[in-house]
């Protein structure tokens, strides 16, 4: 998520959540804001922890950014679900209708129907895998990174 630098403040809008926009010079993350009054300003928050606490966050933050290449589309656009199931979709409809209509040119043309059933059914297999693979990576750099953040604002309160 992009927040402007003027944004102190931010409400998840999946969980209501209020948090603090945190910036240091090398990472920027949220932290947990208790709701107490419609003035966030005024709202105590907790010091924020040392640069050197949040170098693994940073480092897993760079892993992911780069891991993330391999995980998205070439055009850059993230594998979801949906695009697994439209693919299964199309490359059964598409499969099945060059099997019919290869049928009516003899064998030749059956053969080239199953070719194009096949690679649509490959190419169906391999948006499911990406977004297999991208939504486990996603959840495991999440996990880990809730991690860090959560001990690393432990020893910046303590």
């Amino acid at each position: 998520m992009e927040v402007p630098d003027s944004i102190k403040f931010v409400t998840c809008q999946n969980c209501k959540t209020h948090l603090r926009v945190v910036r240091t010079e090398k990472a920027h993350f949220t932290q947990n804001v208790p709701k107490v009054d419609p003035d966030l300003e005024a709202t105590p928050v907790p010091p924020v922890a040392s640069e050197v606490d949040w170098k693994e966050v940073e480092a897993l933050d760079q892993k992911w950014n780069s891991d993330l290449k391999d995980l998205v589309y070439t055009d850059g656009s993230i594998p979801t679900e949906t695009d697994a199931m439209s693919a299964i979709i199309i490359s059964i409809f598409l499969g099945v209708l060059a099997l019919f209509i290869g049928t009516a040119f003899g064998l030749f043309g059956f053969l080239f129907g199953l070719m194009i059933f096949l690679i649509t059914i490959g190419n169906a297999r391999h948006k499911v895998k990406m977004t297999k693979d991208f939504l486990t990576a996603q959840d495991a750099y999440q996990t880990e990174r809730k991690r860090l953040v959560g001990q690393a604002s432990h020893l910046s309160q303590n």
